[in-house]
């Protein structure tokens, strides 16, 4: 009889611990994805804010732009030549910034388009990533041999896609 009764609670001491072991597990489940959601909108944060600071100086004076989405040349006489230099650096690393998360964390293609169009539609930002790859290597690895056109930038912009 005493027997029956030790057997008896320890079942139910397994099974409430089991019970017990179920509902944390699914708490830290639920904490992990919290987690996650958080570590990737603080990544979505730090590459909008990184694009922001690099597009600061083309709010500034807007006849910069053309150089990164026009397909501007920037002639070695340039008087704004070490000034776009700098610009194409804060793009260069905003942008590696953006492929970096965009190959650890689910995002959307445009993290990974925006770079590949940003590079097609700016010589000075192709020249700056090219003459030093291993600062960018993801920047890099994007170069398209044959830039898109500007005015499929302009469509890029608007939000379309590009068919191949």
């Amino acid at each position: 009889m005493i027997s029956q009764l030790a057997t008896i609670v320890g079942l139910a001491s397994v099974t409430l611990s089991l019970l017990i072991a179920a509902w944390q597990t699914r708490q830290l489940t639920r904490q992990t994805r919290i987690s996650n959601m958080t570590g990737s909108a603080s990544a979505y944060i730090g590459s909008a804010q990184l694009v922001a600071s690099a597009h600061a100086p083309l709010l500034q004076d807007p006849s910069l732009r053309a150089y990164f989405y026009d397909d501007k040349e920037c002639g070695a006489d340039d008087s704004n030549r070490l000034r776009l230099l700098t610009i194409a650096e804060l793009m260069a690393d905003a942008c590696e910034y953006g492929l970096m998360m965009a190959s650890h964390l689910p995002v959307d293609q445009q993290w990974r388009e925006y770079p590949k169009n940003l590079l097609a539609s700016s010589p000075i930002l192709r020249q700056v990533v090219l003459d030093s790859p291993r600062l960018w290597p993801r920047m890099a690895s994007q170069v398209s041999p044959l830039p898109v056109p500007s005015s499929d930038m302009a469509e890029v912009r608007r939000g379309t896609e590009l068919t191949p």
